[in-house]
This record gives structure tokens, C-alpha cells and sequence, in this order.
């Protein structure tokens, strides 16, 4: 971004004081911090926040944390953390209170400790870690406290080497080591800071050095903080003296220090500048030492002022780049920097809380300002860079404002017009004629033509202003009772006027003095449809703000652009402003976007980014200018060039089921997973540090097998996938910053088994089985038409049989039959009932009749004739009659 004066020199107002408060946010409890108590601070390679607490260790992403402590599967012994530090293989250190080091592998997701042995003397001398460091050699060194001393730890060997630095010291008091500084100069040599004053090792020649200080005569020469900002200096932070300068090539101290009634107990030094140094200081909070005046500043801090840094008791401190963080007994304090903001001009309100600029114009040669619970008009000058506020006769609330060639017109509280006289600079009251008895609700004032300005109403319609006469008249007649509000109005190329009101929009033809009223189609069924603003850009499209998204039409074809399909931080755009480039800006409720109309790119700005946005949004020349709450903000838009790093995306969770799903690895070096057909429910969580509030950084991901497109997603962090078939899958993952800027895509692949009844093998026994069943079937079906066949024969042979008879002039009664000689022939005799059933079947009696014939049931009949016929070795009457016939 262009520097700060670039806007200031253009008004003059380099020499202002530009509001360069330092605003804090913070994080506590409630925002996942698992304790208020912060010991350290730390940031890996991979740009993420590490934060040792009283209650756990955890992982700072920008959005949530990440707790690493027992109660989430990780082997963590202690949850009291007093350091963290990540050495140059990519291992995360852990400091604890009780329980020695541990040490945390990201590739595995999994802890080892190493803690003290008493009967091991290559085991680290102590719990109770205090600072952990590694050396331009590759070796790790561990501090610890309760005079046990220093330790080098190799994890190959998993053995160390101890040295104890106050061997050699006869002081009384505890011995501790508080800070460890390898020297970048001196590859062989670490600054032990401690409570018995500094030490220099040689690791080399494996001596200590104890360096004397003026303060141990009264016992006040402990060092609980050390700092090397250069190859000859050593700054060191004291417990009771604030700080001092060692400087390494005379052996001296500057002496330098505070005086002991001050009480400043520095704990930790991070570095501000080349002169200046942030100090994290017991019981008084944030502060600042400069190298050249000797003199330490204490940062304003407020616990009921959150946007400064907490209060009292402060561990740590931690300069990232232009990012500041702090750790306390409160929680995190962290400053976020000014590198990416616009530039902010304060003015003075008579209500802070609610002042904000409402009106700005800069059509000729000065910028005029206004607003709400202001000090009156600013006036800027362009060339000479006067400036000065006019307050008599102002209006302490202004709602627009109209310049012409010699005065400035102003809409006030009162819905009445004043003006200000350029020549004479008085405030003057506007006495318009032929005003309607009811008076008029004015909104807003805006040019026309050179010998009229236009009024726009609330419930009054649009009314003209003579500027010659002073005198109003309406526009155009308007029939409806019900007339809406009116907000804004552009004059189109073809000279008709389009009118924006909390209906719709009303097109007025100046030509043939007619009006249109035109809703867009696409917000049609919308529950509100308030029109804020519509303009035209160089193509002649228009360009519409209503309450719900951003339209843009062209040959009378509609589209709508909200949060739900584009990167639109907020459907109520408000403002559309075209720049010197003909990009397009737009003012929403959440701040200012600029949006390329070729390509449809959005980048949003808001509080975070210096803007706050409060309804007014202009181009003055060939800048932009925005009315904030407290001042306003103006700027080139090639001057906004935030240069963002391109972010990396990291997997956070693989989830089947909802349930985590345990790899032999850490997501990020998982390159495929198999799933069995039953694990088709998953979800991909990622992420992308974004320490900064500014940095809003927007993902993108995509299943190759399964989506088409690309899936955007600026709030939601996480992919979830359902009841997908059996195959093969690559979800790719990808992220850009507000530069628009994407960076690596990071990819898995995913296998996920077929069930058995969609595989071939599968679908080939089913088609057997069904060839199978059809020739069993049709086997079956042969033998019953066989059998149909055979029975339609002894049907037939039947008729045949009798029809002979009936020749003969012979009956079924007529057959000498009797029981004796068919008894003869059977195996089993017939009985007497049974050859009586028998007789009278042949005689083409029903079973029902025989029944009756011979006193008998027609189930009694049905009995004998199975039994009958059984004994015959015949299936039915027309094979028993047969078998009569042939008897002889």
C-alpha cells in the first residue's frame, strides 16, 4: 500500500495528528482459550499460534483453537506449559512445570516425554523446564529450574548431557535458568539468563562465565529475561530493575537499569524496532524500552477497554512481523499492525460515540465535509491546503449536500435548506418559494441541470429547485396516496432520470414529462425490496443496490449478486461508486468492496482494514473518499496494494460418520485413505493461518468423481460428502488471500470400496442364477403341458368310449358288472359300499347325488372313491371306467 502521506500531502495535511492508536484485540476463554493464564507464546513454521497455559497447550489458527491435552487423545503430562519452541526437523517442544519435556511429532500426531530418572544419569536433571532452544550446531538445550542447570538433549540417543551453570557460585537464593540466547555470531556460545544474573557458556570448551552486575550488591541481579538484538549487545531483563545493556566487547554493563522503588519485573523482551523493544512486564502489563533515550513507556491498558491490552500480571510477549502478542493472567492480547490499513483522518464531534461524516462534495477547488453531531463544515482547500471549520449559523446534523459554483447547499435536522456563501463563508438560510403547506420531508439535493437541483422527499415525491428563484415545484405529478421514500437518483446517458425508492424504481423521461415504475424481477418475491442506489458504468449497464444483493442489468436481462453466489459480504449495498479506473466500489452495512464488473472478483474492506463505513461513499478527483464514524478516510484506489502472503492450506480433521478417523499419520502427510463401502459419509476440515482480522482468507474445494465445479467458501472450513458410491475420489483443497492470490492446491485420494452386490462377479452369479431358474422352470412348464396333454387324451378316449356305447344301444348300467368277478381281479377287495359309490359314479352320477341315493355325506362319498380308486390303481372316473370295461 502507497504510504500514509500519499493521501495526506494531496489534502495538506501531513503535519495533522493521524489517529495511530494501537488497537487490540483479544482472546480469552470464551473465544476456546483453555485458560486465561498464558505462560508463552509461540509461532511455527506453518504460521500457527501456540500458546502454553495453566490448563493445556493449544493451537491458534486465527479462527478456533486446537487443545492438545489428555481429555483429546494426546499423551501430554502436565498441563501447566512453560514453554514452547519448534526446533529446525519440524518437532514441537513442550516445556512443562512437573513433568519434564515433551516432545510432539506433527507427522504422527503423537507425544513422547522424556522426564527425570534418578538412576539414570543420562536422563535430563530436572521437570521443572523453563526454556528450550536450539543452536546453529542442531543441538537442543533445555533450562531448568531450582538450581538443576542446563541439559543438552539428543533425541537419537535419547540421552543427555548436564551441566550445572552455578557450580562455581558461592550466592545465596534460588538458581534457576529463565532464558537461553544461542549466539548467531558466536556459534559456540549461549547467554544463560538467570536468577543468579547472567552466564556465558562456552559449549565448546564447556565453560561458564558468571558475569557480574552493580545490582548484586543488594541482591537485586536476577535476570528473569534476555535478549540479543545484535553481535555486541545483550539485553537483559531484570526482576526488580527493568532493563539493562551488556555490551559483549568491553564486558560492561551500561547501567542503565530503573530504579528498584519503580518494581519493574521484566519477564520476557521481544523486539519493536531497531531502537525499540517490547517488554512483558509482572504486574504492570505492556511496555516499551528505547535503546537511546534509556527509557521504558508502559502502553495504556484498560480491562474495560478492549481494544487495548489486558491489564497486570504479563508472562510473555511476542513480536510476529508488524503483529504484537501478549500473554497474561487475563488471556492474549494481540495488535494486529497499521501496514494494512487505510489511512484514517480523525475529526472532532461533539458525540464521539455517534459523529459521523454524512455529506462530502469536492467538485471545484475545496473538499467540503459533514455530518452528524459534528463541529460544523470542514473545508479543505485543494491547492493550498488551507483548511479550516466553519461553525456559526452550521447545522449540527447535515444530510446532503449540493456545491455549485458559489455556494454550498446543505439538507439539516430540521428538513430546512442553508447554505454557505464561498464569497462572504457565512452560513445562510435558503427561503424557497411556493413550498407546499405540509412543508417537505427533504432526504437528499442533487444536481440537474445548471438552472435547477433536484429535492428528493420522504412520502413527498421529487420536487425541483429553481437556483435562480429559490422557488419548488413538483416534478412530476403522482397520483398514488401511497408515495414511498426516496434515496438516491442517477441521470442515465439517455437523459432520463432513474429514481431509487423503498419500493421500486420510478424512471423519469424529461423529454415527454413521464414517469415508469420498474421492479427488478429478480427481487420480485422478496420479502423487502428497498432500492438504495442505481448507477451506469462506461458500458452502459446498469448497476442496482437494493436490500437484497447487487443486480446488473443489460437489455432488459437481470442479475443477482448476493452473499449466497459471490463473495458479497452483505446483500445491502448502499453506495456504487466508480473509481478513475472504472472499477466498481460498492458501500454495504459490513463496509466498502471493490468488485471488477468483467470478471465479477469482490475484495470486501471493513473496521479491520481502517474502514468504517457510515453511509457516505464519493469520488473527489481521481481519489475515493469514505465518511466514517469519527473522520473519514481518502485514498488513490492503485494506492490499495495490501500484499498478502499466498496462503497454504492444512488439513485439521478427517471425519466418517461424524466420528474421527484414525490414520497411521497426520492428515497433512496423507497422500491416499481407503474406505470400505459401509465409511461412504466423511468431511475434510482445513484450514489457513490467518492471524491477521484483515487477512479474510476464501477456500475453494472440489471431488474430482463427484463435483463438477469448484465449491467457494469463505466462513465454512469444512467439506462434508455423502452415501457416495464405490471408486475412486481426489478432494482437492485450495485458498487465496484478499489479493486474490491462490495458493497451493493441496489434494488426498480416496478409495472407496465396492459392496458386493455391485461387482461383476456379483452381477455375473445373479445373471446365472437367473439363466438357471428359467431352465428349471421351463423343465417344470414342459412336464405340466405334458401332463395336460396326456389328460385331455383320456378325456378324449372317454367321450370316445361312451359315444361307442351309445352305438351299441348299451348304458354304464347296462355293464354286466359285479362285485364278485371285479374282486377277483383286485389285489384288495372292494367292499360292498365301496362298489355301490363305485357303480353309480360310472352311471355319470355327481357326487352330491350319490350321496343322497345312499344316505351318505358327499365327503363319505369323496373317501370311498379314493379308496376305490386307489385299490383300481386308477386317478379318476374316466380311468375306473376304463378299467370296468376291459374287465371281462
Amino acid at each position: 500500500m502507497k504510504n500514509i502521506l500519499t493521501y495526506l500531502v494531496y489534502l495538506g495535511l501531513s503535519n495533522m495528528s493521524v489517529a495511530q492508536r494501537m488497537e487490540f484485540y483479544r482472546l480469552t476463554q470464551e473465544d476456546g482459550l483453555p485458560s486465561n493464564s498464558v505462560h508463552c507464546i509461540f509461532k511455527d513454521q506453518q504460521g500457527f499460534m501456540w500458546m502454553g497455559t495453566v490448563n493445556g497447550l493449544s493451537r491458534y489458527d486465527g479462527y478456533e483453537f486446537k487443545h492438545y491435552n489428555q481429555q483429546n487423545g494426546y499423551a501430554l503430562p502436565d498441563d501447566l506449559i512453560n514453554d514452547i519452541f519448534q526446533d529446525s526437523k519440524g518437532l514441537i517442544w513442550i516445556g512443562t512445570n512437573t513433568h519434564g519435556v515433551s516432545i510432539l511429532d506433527p507427522k504422527t500426531d503423537s507425544i513422547i516425554t522424556f522426564k527425570h530418572n534418578p538412576t539414570n544419569p543420562s536422563s535430563i536433571p530436572g521437570d521443572r523446564v523453563r526454556k528450550i532452544v536450539e543452536d546453529s550446531n542442531g543441538k537442543i538445550w533445555i533450562g531448568f529450574d531450582n538450581g538443576i542447570g542446563l541439559s543438552s538433549l539428543d533425541l537419537e540417543t535419547r540421552k543427555a548431557v548436564n551441566y550445572d551453570p552455578f557450580i562455581s557460585l558461592e550466592r545465596k537464593g534460588t538458581k534457576a535458568i529463565r532464558a537461553i540466547i544461542p549466539d548467531q555470531w558466536r556459534p559456540d556460545t549461549l547467554w544463560l539468563g538467570t536468577t543468579s544474573g547472567l552466564i556465558a557458556f562456552d559449549s565448546k570448551k564447556e565453560e561458564f562465565h558468571v558475569i557480574d552486575h552493580p545490582l548484586e550488591k543488594i541482591n537485586r541481579y536476577g535476570l528473569f529475561a534476555a535478549f540479543q538484538p545484535n553481535k555486541s549487545t545483550i539485553l537483559g531483563g531484570f526482576y526488580y530493575a527493568g532493563i539493562d545493556e551488556y555490551q559483549i566487547d568491553n564486558g560492561r554493563w551500561n547501567e542503565s537499569y530503573s530504579d528498584l522503588s519503580e518494581n519493574i519485573r521484566t519477564f520476557d523482551i521481544a523486539r519493536k524496532s531497531s531502537t525499540e523493544f517490547w517488554l512483558a512486564v509482572r504486574k504492570k502489563g505492556l511496555a516499551i524500552y528505547d535503546t537511546q533515550s534509556k527509557q521504558i513507556r508502559f502502553i495504556h491498558s484498560d480491562m474495560d477497554n478492549h481494544k487495548s491490552p489486558f491489564p497486570g500480571f504479563t508472562y510473555t510477549v511476542l513480536a510476529d512481523e508488524e503483529k504484537l502478542w501478549v500473554g497474561g493472567v487475563n488471556g492474549v492480547s494481540f495488535y494486529d499492525g497499521d501496514a494494512h490499513k487505510f489511512p484514517f483522518v480523525p475529526l472532532n464531534f461533539a458525540q464521539k460515540e455517534y459523529g459521523r461524516i454524512t455529506a462530502v462534495t469536492g467538485k471545484y477547488d475545496k473538499i467540503y465535509l459533514a455530518g452528524v453531531h459534528g463541529e460544523g463544515l470542514w473545508e479543505i482547500d485543494k491547492k493550498t491546503k488551507d483548511q479550516r471549520i466553519i461553525t456559526k449559523g452550521m447545522p449540527e446534523v447535515v444530510y446532503s449536500m449540493l456545491e455549485l459554483e458559489d455556494k454550498v447547499i446543505v439538507i439539516d435536522a430540521g428538513r430546512s435548506l442553508k447554505y454557505l456563501d464561498k464569497v462572504t463563508g457565512q452560513i445562510r438560510t435558503l427561503i424557497m418559494s411556493n413550498m407546499p403547506e405540509s412543508g417537505l420531508v427533504m432526504q437528499s439535493i442533487h444536481e440537474w441541470t445548471s438552472e435547477y437541483a433536484l429535492i428528493l422527499t420522504a412520502y413527498s415525491g421529487v420536487y425541483k429547485l429553481n437556483l435562480e428563484t429559490n422557488e419548488v415545484s413538483p416534478l412530476f405529478k403522482i397520483n398514488s396516496q401511497n408515495i414511498p421514500r426516496y434515496h438516491n437518483m442517477m441521470i442515465a446517458s439517455d437523459q432520463k432520470i432513474w429514481f431509487s425508492t423503498d419500493e421500486d424504481i420510478l424512471i423519469y423521461d424529461p423529454k415527454n414529462n413521464s414517469i415508469t415504475h420498474f421492479r427488478p424481477e429478480s427481487i420480485e418475491t422478496k420479502k423487502n425490496q428497498h432500492i438504495y442506489v442505481v448507477r451506469e458504468d462506461k458500458n452502459m449497464v446498469k448497476w442496482i443496490g437494493s436490500s437484497n444483493g447487487l443486480i446488473r442489468m443489460e437489455d432488459g436481462k437481470e442479475e443477482l449478486i448476493n452473499t449466497s453466489n459471490s463473495n458479497l459480504p452483505s446483500n445491502n449495498v448502499i453506495d456504487i461508486v466508480f473509481d478513475v479506473n472504472q472499477s466498481m466500489w460498492l458501500g454495504t452495512n459490513e463496509g466498502i468492496s471493490k468488485m471488477e464488473t468483467e470478471s465479477g472478483e469482490i475484495i470486501n474492506y471493513n473496521k479491520a482494514d481502517g474502514i468504517d463505513y457510515a453511509g457516505c461513499f464519493i469520488r473527489v478527483d481521481d481519489y475515493l473518499l469514505v465518511g466514517s464514524y469519527g473522520g473519514y478516510s481518502m485514498f488513490h484506489p492503485d494506492s490499495i496494494q495490501f500484499l498478502f502472503d499466498i496462503p497454504k492450506v492444512y488439513f485439521t480433521d478427517f471425519k466418517v460418520r461424524n466420528q474421527d478417523y484414525q490414520l497411521k499419520e497426520s492428515l497433512d502427510y496423507v497422500e491416499h485413505i481407503n474406505l470400505s463401502y459401509t465409511e461412504n459419509f466423511f468431511s475434510f476440515g482445513f484450514t489457513s493461518p490467518a492471524l491477521s482480522r484483515k487477512q479474510k482468507i476464501q477456500f475453494a474445494y472440489k471431488l474430482d468423481g463427484l463435483d463438477e465445479d469448484w465449491i467457494y467458501a469463505e466462513k465454512s472450513r469444512q467439506a462434508n460428502y455423502t452415501n457416495l458410491n464405490g471408486g475412486n475420489y481426489l478432494f482437492r483443497v485450495k485458498a487465496r488471500n484478499r489479493d486474490g492470490e491462490w495458493g497451493e492446491t493441496r489434494a488426498i485420494s480416496i478409495f472407496i470400496s465396492t459392496p458386493f452386490w455391485e461387482t461383476w462377479w456379483f452381477y455375473s452369479l445373479c445373471g446365472l442364477l437367473v439363466i438357471a431358474s428359467g431352465l428349471i422352470f421351463y423343465k417344470i412348464r414342459i412336464r405340466i403341458l405334458k401332463h395336460r396333454s396326456e389328460m385331455e387324451t383320456q378325456a378324449l378316449r372317454f367321450e370316445a368310449m361312451q359315444k361307442r356305447l351309445l352305438e351299441l344301444n348299451a348304458t354304464p348300467p347296462d355293464i354286466n358288472l359285479n362285485i364278485e368277478d371285479l374282486n377277483d381281479k383286485l389285489k384288495t377287495p372292494l367292499s360292498e359300499r365301496e362298489f355301490e359309490v363305485l357303480k353309480l359314479s360310472l352311471d355319470a352320477k355327481t357326487n352330491t347325488e350319490i350321496g343322497e341315493e345312499l344316505f351318505i355325506t358327499t365327503s363319505t362319498v369323496k373317501f370311498h372313491l379314493r379308496n376305490t380308486y386307489g385299490k383300481l390303481g386308477v386317478n379318476n372316473r374316466k380311468e375306473a371306467l376304463d378299467y370296468v370295461i376291459k374287465v371281462p
